[in-house]
């Protein structure tokens, strides 16, 4: 998931550099838009870790319940209104 959000992140930088400023040049020369080019937002991917208890299979663990594993989640969320 991290990997993805970078690299749609990577994309959203790209544009604003290269093709809107194209595009607005075009639109200033009279060249008609089939389309409006749409706003694009960035992502921020944040992560949190969870505890999870994980059922022992080992031989010789009494209960049949072994440690918490710390399991690592990714989460992406656009970003609020008025972040930038």
């Amino acid at each position: 998931l991290k990997s993805a959000v970078e690299h749609y992140n990577q994309l959203v930088g790209s544009t604003e550099r290269r093709v809107t400023p194209k595009a607005r040049t075009l639109r200033e020369c009279g060249v008609p838009a089939k389309k409006e080019i749409g706003e694009l937002e960035v992502i921020e991917a944040t992560t949190r870790e969870v505890e999870q208890l994980e059922e022992s299979t080992g031989a010789g663990s009494g209960s049949g319940v072994g440690s918490p594993t710390v399991v690592r989640i990714e989460s992406a969320r656009p970003p609020e209104q008025g972040e930038g």
